[in-house]
């Protein structure tokens, strides 16, 4: 029995292995000059934990919240002294 060596064999494995399929980029809609600038003037204003709120979104039920509940108190909170991004 003849022993096939290790780099040929690995060779032709590799060469039998499907390509890795390409990795589609996500469209993204071209900024005016002045879309631009407000982006960049707007981050450039937040503090880090300004910057770390907007990544982060509230959770709530889909019922009604009424505007006097503790619930409410809770996401308003939220917003206004953590500044969460949204829900």
């Amino acid at each position: 029995m003849r022993l096939i060596p290790i780099p040929l064999l690995l060779s032709c494995f590799l060469a039998a292995a499907p390509a890795a399929p390409a990795v589609a980029q996500p469209a993204q809609p071209a900024l005016s000059r002045d879309q631009r600038a407000w982006v960049d003037s707007t981050l450039a204003g937040l503090s880090l934990r300004e910057k770390v709120g907007q990544l982060v979104v509230g959770w709530t039920g889909g019922e009604y919240v009424a505007t006097d509940s503790p619930e409410m108190d809770y996401l308003l909170g939220m917003v206004e002294r953590d500044g969460i991004g949204g829900w």
